[in-house]
């Protein structure tokens, strides 16, 4: 799992952006994106309740481990790859 708490839970704005967060996840489902598995976003407008998110844990390498350990990607690796990460952002806008 993994946690994501409001830092600055007292700032209004912040509390608003962060329930804006949520709401946009409980839309998305998606192969390529964490699952929501909790929140208490719905507690955004009392100042005193610090937010959270609980996500999905996506595990294996990341880009920078995995070229230090494998050297730089083939062309063809490269845009698939990239290719994917578009797929992911337009499903999201």
């Amino acid at each position: 799992m993994f946690i994501k708490e409001l830092r600055n839970y007292q700032k209004l704005e912040a509390r608003k952006r962060f329930r804006r967060e949520v709401a946009a996840y409980e839309t998305l489902d998606h192969p390529g994106l964490p699952t929501l598995i909790e929140h208490n976003s719905e507690e955004w407008e009392d100042r005193n309740a610090p937010l959270y998110l609980v996500l999905e844990c996506v595990t294996g390498e990341d880009l920078g481990r995995w070229t230090r350990e494998h050297g730089p990607m083939s062309i063809e690796q490269a845009v698939a790859c990239l290719a994917r990460i578009t797929e992911i952002v337009a499903y999201c806008h």
